[in-house]
């Protein structure tokens, strides 16, 4: 797209960590190339020659290929430290079609280097599925019980899946460490422990790249866009909500089902709660895409839709992508009040002209609450503290989020300094909705663990726009 900011961006970070990198001859070095390290920077120069900026030229550099697999894999990064022009950012720029078929085109060349690559220890795979973990934790997150889980949730049950961005190893430790980094004490609290409580994620040989291009496809076409991952996904561990002794043909179309009375399949689908954190909020979104389509192929549009408002999904560090979500659900997002050359990188990101309606801004409440459906889907901008030191191994951590409030410690784990407001609000709405609450019922007062402090529900009726 014309005037693309971040051409720029990709070009000067291409000549800082690749060419800089790179020994200069007088030869013409392309001809000695591998045909994907010429295709991939070929494609980097069709991006930039769209946007209207002048092609890197390699012609005369020996390219260290392990510096361009660590810039391929590193774009949304580049993105997301450009704060200058983050602060006035428009949609349009942030999900061009030029821009996803880059990401596109560097996540193929990642694949492409695999096993090809002295040095490269990284190996890729654009064909894999979610990994799915059941977890216990009846004392505290910090000591959850984990095991494989290769099986249909139980639609009579109050069910919590939480999908989470990283893409690590597929076991037990790994898991454990990452999961309990991100989501802290949000857990701690017996009312969970009749929940079916599930952890997804992708496995490590996902490229950051190619989760990039999955969330720019699904912010773009957020009403059709799935992946085969997400098909696979519902019918190995949703079907059973939808209906009864459900069959399938080979592209997913259901070929027979004994369908539930509407009560019941509500009732089923008030027993789903997926929470997102920052891309996987995409994930869950183009599951429940899934999830709409099958139960709208059985039971018509009027009582799929019915139904899709039940199910609830929250997220953190990701804002709504359509104007009307079908589902219910929650968005929170933390922000300075003053928010230039700081802005939450994400957030803004992948909604830039959302994000400036309704972040936090400077007031005498802890947060800004703006409905966006109908009372069934709201978005909670938290004031991000300045300062924020938390307990960790039972010594003081002074914690410092470089993102600027995109790291979800900011709503999962007490701060000291603070009257954590977000946290308590943040665990309110995670509680009511994993047991079936929605709607403003979702905000209401819950009972908390004694070291919580009390959420002061009123806010969002004074906010609610």
């Amino acid at each position: 797209m014309k005037n693309n900011p971040f051409a720029k961006v990709f070009k000067d970070a291409f000549q800082e960590d690749v060419l800089d990198k790179s020994l200069i001859v007088l030869k013409n070095e392309e001809k000695h190339r591998p045909e994907r390290l010429n295709k991939f920077i070929g494609s980097l120069n069709k991006f930039l020659i769209s946007c209207e900026e002048p092609p890197v030229n390699t012609s005369k550099h020996i390219i260290n290929e392990l510096n361009v697999i660590e810039y391929a894999n590193f774009l949304r990064g580049y993105m997301r430290n450009s704060q200058d022009i983050l602060n006035n950012i428009k949609n349009k720029f942030t999900y061009d079609d030029d821009l996803i078929k880059l990401f596109n085109k560097a996540s193929n060349y990642l694949v492409a280097c695999n096993n090809k690559v002295e040095g490269n220890h990284k190996i890729f795979s654009n064909d894999v599925g979610y990994k799915l973990w059941k977890f216990e934790n009846k004392k505290s997150l910090e000591n959850a019980t984990f095991e494989t889980c290769d099986y249909k949730a139980n639609p009579n049950k109050k069910n919590l899946f939480m999908l989470m961005p990283f893409r690590i190893k597929n076991d037990e430790d790994t898991l454990k460490r990452m999961f309990f980094n991100n989501m802290r004490q949000s857990l701690d609290n017996q009312n969970f422990e009749d929940v079916d409580k599930y952890v997804a994620f992708f496995p490590i040989e996902k490229s950051r790249a190619s989760k990039v291009y999955s969330t720019l496809k699904t912010i773009k076409n957020p009403d059709t866009y799935t992946e085969k991952a997400d098909i696979d996904f519902v019918k190995k561990h949703f079907i059973d909500f939808i209906a009864k002794d459900v069959k399938l043909d080979k592209d997913s179309n259901i070929t027979s089902a004994t369908n539930y009375s509407e009560k019941q399949l509500i009732n089923n689908f008030k027993n789903i709660t997926i929470f997102g954190y920052c891309a996987s909020s995409a994930d869950a979104h183009r599951c429940s895409t899934v999830i709409k389509k099958m139960t709208t192929e059985l039971y018509g549009e009027k009582t799929a839709n019915k139904a899709i408002k039940e199910l609830c999904i929250l997220n953190y560090g990701f804002l709504p992508i359509q104007k009307k979500p079908s589902y219910s659900s929650v968005y929170f997002i933390s922000n300075l009040s003053n928010d230039t050359n700081k802005v939450e990188p994400f957030a803004k990101l992948n909604n830039p002209e959302l994000y400036d309606k309704v972040k936090y801004r400077q007031n005498n409440l802890p947060a800004k609450i703006t409905c966006i459906n109908q009372n069934s889907s709201y978005i909670v901008a938290f004031k991000l503290a300045e300062n924020n030191i938390i307990v960790e191994n039972n010594k003081l951590k002074d914690f410092n989020d470089a993102e600027f409030g995109h790291n979800p410690i900011n709503i999962t784990t007490q701060n000291i300094l603070s009257d954590n407001f977000a946290q308590t609000q943040f665990r309110t709405v995670l509680q009511n909705a994993t047991l079936g609450k929605r709607g403003i019922d979702m905000f209401s007062i819950c009972k908390q663990p004694k070291y919580a402090p009390i959420v002061l529900v009123p806010i969002i009726n004074k906010q609610c726009r």
